[in-house]
Parts: structure tokens; C-alpha cells; sequence
């Protein structure tokens, strides 16, 4: 047994593993020994799965050496001897029950079910009461007990779990843990992932924390809470106004709350390093003042791993900066007028204004050319069912859509230099404010509004008189 515990459960040192430009994980260095839980930290991304996956034989490194149980990993996909273990949850045969998924995996071992151990190992995680129940039916959390069940029944060396805590409830929590604190004690390497500091805290004696794909720390607990930044301390005392004014004495101890209600009690809230709390503790005891409790208002791994990983502060006020030098309108007014003659972005103008303020812009912007008021005129009608159209605004139809997925964009043209009915009609559905007049007459019928029908109607008195109204 002590041969064995001298071999490492896993060696690592330089692995680096990239997917296309991505790179995943850039020179890790690892060590875990046998009998020892290790717990992998870090963000969403920092590459904990990946280099779990490489410990399973999921995976294979691109560049440096990784030895598991004083075995060199090929370049081969094949898992280890004696490892055992999950990443994204267990993979399980929902149609079997839980005893049938077990008994299939001691088959494609090559083990005999009867000594394969299956009763004990799902006694061992509390799923005895539903061993004959189909894992369809099972919550997260007797998924993953499951998955640790089907890791027990192989017998390994080296465990590999991914957030072995995810779904579990208080019971399922102790039955995890009492296994992997056993396992650990009968030898068992344990390399775990988790995103709950609590139960890293409870279970491991050594953490890394990844970031980018790189290890920004990796050592015992102790180490991380000695080297990590001042933290936030609750003192709760026998006598907290007199461990107020000795805290604020106290060299390097700064007081973020005086008095906090905390368990029937007031408590004060200290900022310090682990120096200057103890000289402050020490002062407490040598004046009679019972330390009833000492603890940090976030725990030591939470706070290395936020400050450790948090982006840089000054990120947040970077938008802050930028806001004030652009105005939101600027981008959309120079695209509109680059493109159009001056007299267009007058057609800009809010529609409550009169009709009369609007129909001089119409004549100042453009011509009426025939070709362009005819098509303005079959623009209103997307439907080309000939009814007028009374809302004034232009719509959507099956047409437009056709049309816009076999133009270019309409916004790119001025519709002042239409030569079609297609380019004509472009403006009217692209959000353009060519047709901003007829938006402006839209409490009167379509008709009234085209002057392509000033141009038919030529002989019409009234229809005449607005033609010279407008000109």
C-alpha cells in the first residue's frame, strides 16, 4: 500500500489542449496523490472539463506529459486503468432501472453481477429504496448518485467526477460525501470540479484554480487563505463594545460594520490580513474578553476565487466613458443624408406637421417622373388587389419579403433615382422616409395622396387645382 500511495494518482506538467484558435488549457501543471481529493475551481470556461475529460481518456493533450497512476497517457483515446469517474453527468439507459444500469456496466467489464458488488454500492449511495426504478424518472440528483454508484462497482484508483454536488439534497449531499471521504481514506485518488466553495471546503485538502486555461493557484486550503487578500471577519465577543474600541486600535483591522444582530447577538465586521486579526485576537484574550465566534463573512476559497478571477475593476466604467463622446442619432443621420440629395432629409420632418408644410417638400426633393409615380402608386398596394389603402402606412407582404431576399439593400438607394417599379417600391418597405408625405395625409383616403393621379386625371378641375397647389 505504501508503494503504491508513492506513485502519484496523476502528474501533469505543461498540458495544453486547444479546439480550432481556441485554447483551452495553456501549460497546466497538476499533481494529486493517492488518498488525496482535489478540487478543480474556477469560471464558466476556465477549462475544468477539458482537462478532466484528458484525465478520463476522453481527450487526448496536444502538447506535454500527463501520467496517471505512474502510467505515461498515449496519444491514443482509451481510459486509463483503474480510472474511473463523469463529465456532464453520468451517461445512463433511461429505459433500465437503476439495478439494470449497474449489472450492464459490470457486464461490459467483463465482472459477474453477483460479484460486482451492485447491492452495496447503490446501498452506499442511498438509492436502495429505488433500485428497481427506471433512471427516467430520476431527479438530477439520484442521477449523479447513480453515476457515482456505476464509478464504485469498477473499484478505481483514480476518481474523476464534474460537479458530483449538482441536484443533490442534504441527504444525497451526505451520502456523496461520506463515499468520497471513505474512498480518499482507502487510498482513492479524487479529482473533483464544483462551483459550491462549501462543499470544496468540507471534502478537499488541496485546490486548483483555473482561469483562461491557466492555473492561477493551485495548493493546500491553508496556503490560499494565508497568501489571499484581507477578508472580511464577523468577531462576535462576550463584550462587543469593548472589542469595537480595541478593533479600532488594532493595527491593520478596519471596521466595515459596528454592530450587526447575528445570532441573538451583536457582532462587529472587520476588514483584515490573517497578522493583524490574530495580534487582535490575541488583545481580546489577554483583556478577559471571550472570542465567541471568528469567522469570515465570505469564505477564504469564495474570496481567492473572485479575486482571482474577477475581471479587472475598471471594466465596468469603460462604457461610462464612452457614452458621453457619441450620440445615439449621429450613426443613423449621416447614413440617411450621405445617400440623398439635401431636399430628402427635409422629408424627415415630424408628421403633425401641416399638410401644406409637407407637399413643398415633396415638389423640392424630387420630379414627379411617370416611371416613379406610377410605381409609387403600386407601392401602396402590396396586395395587388386594387383596395385602397386607408391606413397610410405602408405594409408588409409576401412580395416584399421575395423582394428583399433578392435586392440589394434599399437602403443603400436614393429614391430619387428610381428607373423601376422594384426600386420605387424598395424605400416605401425599408424603414426609408421617401414616402414620409404620405405618412403625414394619413387621415386621407390613399388616393388623394398619389400624384400619379394628378398626372391621369389631368382634366379633373380639382384634381388640377392641387397639381398647382404643389408645383
Amino acid at each position: 500500500m505504501d508503494t503504491k500511495k508513492a506513485v502519484p494518482a496523476v502528474r501533469a506538467r505543461g498540458i495544453t489542449k486547444c479546439f480550432g484558435e481556441v485554447v483551452a488549457l495553456d501549460g497546466i501543471d497538476l499533481d494529486v496523490a493517492q488518498g488525496q481529493i482535489h478540487g478543480l475551481v474556477g469560471p464558466n470556461g476556465a477549462g475544468k472539463t477539458t482537462l478532466l475529460g484528458l484525465l478520463l481518456g476522453l481527450a487526448v493533450a496536444d502538447g506535454g506529459t500527463l501520467e496517471i497512476l505512474g502510467a505515461p497517457v498515449g496519444r491514443a483515446l482509451a481510459a486509463p486503468d483503474g480510472v474511473a469517474g463523469f463529465v456532464d453527468g453520468p451517461g445512463l439507459y433511461p429505459s433500465l432501472t437503476a439495478r439494470q444500469n449497474l449489472a450492464a456496466l459490470a457486464a461490459l467489464r467483463g465482472r459477474d453481477r453477483k460479484d460486482a458488488g451492485i447491492d452495496a454500492a447503490l446501498a452506499e449511495v442511498g438509492l436502495t429504496d429505488v433500485a428497481d426504478d427506471r433512471a427516467r424518472g430520476f431527479s438530477l440528483g439520484m442521477r449523479q448518485r447513480l453515476g457515482l454508484a456505476a464509478a464504485l462497482i469498477t473499484r478505481p484508483r483514480l476518481l474523476v467526477l464534474d460537479e458530483p454536488a449538482n441536484g443533490l439534497d442534504p441527504a444525497g449531499k451526505k451520502h456523496v460525501h461520506g463515499v468520497l471521504t471513505r474512498l480518499a481514506s482507502e487510498g482513492t485518488g479524487v479529482v473533483l470540479s464544483s462551483h459550491r466553495m462549501d462543499d470544496l471546503e468540507a471534502l478537499c485538502s488541496e485546490v486548483t484554480i483555473l482561469s483562461t486555461g491557466r492555473i492561477v493557484f493551485s495548493g493546500p486550503l491553508s496556503k490560499l487563505a494565508a497568501e489571499n487578500r484581507e477578508l472580511e471577519y464577523r468577531l462576535l465577543t462576550s463584550d462587543p463594545k469593548a472589542a469595537l474600541a480595541l478593533a479600532r486600535a488594532a493595527d491593520g483591522v478596519r471596521i466595515v460594520e459596528e454592530s450587526v444582530e447575528w445570532r441573538g447577538s451583536e457582532a462587529v465586521v472587520v476588514r483584515a490580513l490573517v497578522p493583524s486579526l490574530d495580534a487582535l485576537v490575541s488583545r481580546l484574550v489577554r483583556d478577559g474578553i471571550a472570542v465567541r465566534e471568528l469567522a469570515p463573512v465570505v469564505s477564504p476559497l469564495e474570496a481567492a476565487f473572485l479575486a482571482l478571477t474577477d475581471p479587472p475593476a475598471e471594466q465596468p466604467d469603460a462604457p461610462a466613458h464612452a457614452e458621453p463622446d457619441r450620440d445615439p442619432a449621429a450613426p443613423a443621420e449621416p447614413a440617411v443624408s450621405a445617400d440623398r440629395e439635401p431636399a430628402a432629409a427635409a422629408n424627415t420632418a415630424p408628421a403633425e406637421e401641416s399638410a401644406a408644410a409637407a407637399e413643398p417638400a415633396v415638389s423640392a426633393d424630387r420630379e414627379p417622373a411617370p416611371a416613379e409615380e406610377s410605381a409609387a402608386s403600386a407601392g401602396h398596394n402590396p396586395a395587388t388587389t386594387g383596395a385602397p389603402d386607408t391606413t397610410g402606412a405602408p405594409e408588409t407582404s409576401t412580395s416584399d419579403v421575395e423582394f428583399a431576399a433578392t435586392s440589394e439593400p434599399a437602403a443603400d438607394r436614393d429614391p430619387a433615382d428610381a428607373e423601376s417599379p422594384a426600386h420605387a417600391n424598395a424605400p416605401a418597405h425599408s424603414g426609408e422616409p421617401a414616402h414620409a408625405e404620405s405618412l403625414a395625409h394619413a387621415e386621407r383616403p390613399a388616393h388623394a395622396e398619389r400624384p400619379a393621379h394628378a398626372e391621369r386625371n389631368a382634366g379633373d378641375p380639382a384634381e388640377g387645382d392641387k397639381q398647382e397647389a404643389v408645383r
